[in-house]
């Protein structure tokens, strides 16, 4: 039996027990919650709760050459631990797994075999329970990532899937990445940090946690199909399209006899202009132009300056104008606007297909790059019916303007005039009374 607990007595309550240790493997509590009387066993587990695992367990450095490999879609093997026992006992438990397992697990002192015991009732336990599981370790700030990293391709989807499913959301196809055959997989380690911090990644933050779009889109090409789709389905994701298109996308992408990284870039260039062509069918309807002038004109500047999205003597933009493309915050220029010219309603029609002004107004086309929508021919501007505006040097605009899209759904693109000034080209949507 154990030694009697000591006890700390609070001046201003009663006396509080403390826990009670559980030393090593053969402490009787570990037997009694592998007990196969159902009653002794469901009483033991229940208190366990006043019970503490050792703080500084060491692992042995071998494990025992008698034990087999892990099968696959299981937790490695390791070397028996007061820890790998408790989980032992809750995955060999008759029926559902005990549901004070979990909870015990993740508060306990020894955070790495905590998160090695926590993760393995994630990925090997019944499905039922290995949700709960998930529901328990999600926000425990356990150091998952390393486990994870370490597991094998079917162990991680497993946990993914049961992750998913704790949060209520359907497993997204992203999670094939988690089966890249390699040791220390740098996504299973993204994955594991964001549970422990209590966060279920959307699909679209997969490309980041890979490391970058160049990365995934080199996984295209991997020997498992199932890495393939995987990758393809993040780079669908984070640019807003539907999971549905990550099938086609990466036929086309993979299943070339030409198959090279360009060749996938291409198809991955394309794919991506066609999924924000599609999202614009939501930005349908009518818009009021407007267009703002910042700065004053400069008498006897000549030739156009670098505009938006081009590359200036000093960054994307030209002079002074340090923006990235693609960035909104790039469209709102300091200071206040020296002129305003509301011009009129102008209709944006969309089918998925092509996107365009009604009357050919002004002509339109989708990047490749972001959600934009792309002004392709600055010098049409000289031809909307106000004079103050068609007074303006757009012919001599070189670049093309990206309306970019902004809060309440507006849609704004800042450019460069010959003159020095800045215009902001903005389309404000209107109601159905304006």
């Amino acid at each position: 039996p154990p030694a009697a607990t000591e006890t700390a007595t609070s001046q201003a309550g009663p006396v509080i027990p403390k826990l009670i240790p559980i030393e090593s493997t053969e402490h009787h509590m570990l037997a009694l919650i592998s007990a196969r009387d159902n009653q002794t066993r469901d009483l033991a587990w229940k208190a366990l709760d006043v019970f503490v695992l050792p703080q500084n367990e060491q692992a042995p450095a071998q494990p025992d050459p008698n034990t087999p490999p892990p099968a696959e879609g299981e937790a490695p093997k390791v070397p028996a631990t007061t820890y790998s026992t408790v989980a032992d006992a809750a995955l060999s438990a008759p029926g559902l797994m005990p549901q004070e397992a979990p909870a015990f697990l993740i508060r306990q002192p020894n955070e790495q075999l905590a998160a090695q015991a926590a993760a393995r009732l994630v990925i090997e336990a019944d499905a039922k329970s290995g949700v709960q599981a998930a529901k328990t370790i999600l926000g425990s700030r356990l150091p998952l990532e390393q486990v994870l990293a370490n597991a094998d391709a079917a162990a991680r989807e497993r946990f993914a899937v049961n992750v998913y499913k704790a949060a209520g959301k359907e497993p997204p196809l992203v999670i094939q990445l988690l089966r890249e055959n390699v040791a220390n997989s740098t996504v299973a380690g993204w994955f594991g940090k964001e549970v422990a911090a209590g966060r279920v990644p959307d699909a679209s933050t997969w490309v980041e946690g890979y490391g970058g779009e160049s990365r995934v889109l080199s996984m295209i090409a991997s020997q498992d199909s199932e890495v393939g789709l995987g990758a393809a389905a993040a780079l669908v994701a984070s640019a807003g399209g539907d999971e549905k298109m990550a099938r086609p996308f990466y036929q086309a992408a993979a299943n070339q006899a030409n198959q090279t990284p360009d060749f996938a870039q291409q198809q991955w260039l394309k794919a991506r202009q066609e999924i924000y062509t599609q999202r614009l069918q939501t930005a349908a309807g009518r818009y009021r132009l407007v267009i703002r002038l910042f700065g004053n004109a400069q008498p006897g500047m000549g030739g156009g300056q670098p505009g938006f999205g081009t590359q200036g003597p000093e960054g994307p933009g030209g002079p002074g104008m340090m923006m990235q493309p693609g960035d909104p915050n790039a469209q709102q220029p300091a200071g206040k606007a020296t002129h305003e010219y509301i011009v009129g309603i102008m209709e944006l029609q969309a089918d998925g297909k092509s996107v365009k002004f009604a009357n050919d107004t002004l002509t339109l086309a989708v990047p490749d790059a972001y959600l934009a929508l792309r002004l392709t021919k600055p010098a049409e501007l000289k031809n909307l019916p106000d004079p103050q505006v068609a007074q303006l040097d757009w012919d001599r605009v070189p670049t093309q303007i990206d309306l970019l899209p902004q809060t309440g759904g507006a849609w704004a693109g800042l450019t460069s005039l010959p003159d020095g000034r800045q215009a902001q080209i903005l389309l404000q949507p209107v109601g159905q009374g304006d």
